[in-house]
């Protein structure tokens, strides 16, 4: 759902995400939410991440990094 919701830019989904994000412990954090966005699709190897930069989402790029996303990792 997440890399479908990068493809099309639906912010709205990401909201709701990030609002769930906010009642998680810090630990659920990193091994629920961020496992989610870092981890690539299965048929381009591309996490949503890059998705929503390949279609030019950018404000869904933007709430990614404002929530702390690390595409570093």
């Amino acid at each position: 759902a997440f890399h479908l919701a990068a493809t099309e830019g639906h912010t709205s989904f990401l909201s709701g995400v990030l609002q769930w994000k906010e009642q998680l412990s810090l630990e659920d954090q990193r091994n629920v939410f961020q496992k989610a966005v870092e981890t690539p699709d299965r048929s381009f190897c591309l996490t949503p991440v890059h998705m929503a930069i390949l279609f030019g989402h950018v404000k869904f790029v933007r709430m990614l990094f404002a929530a702390g996303v690390d595409i570093t990792q």
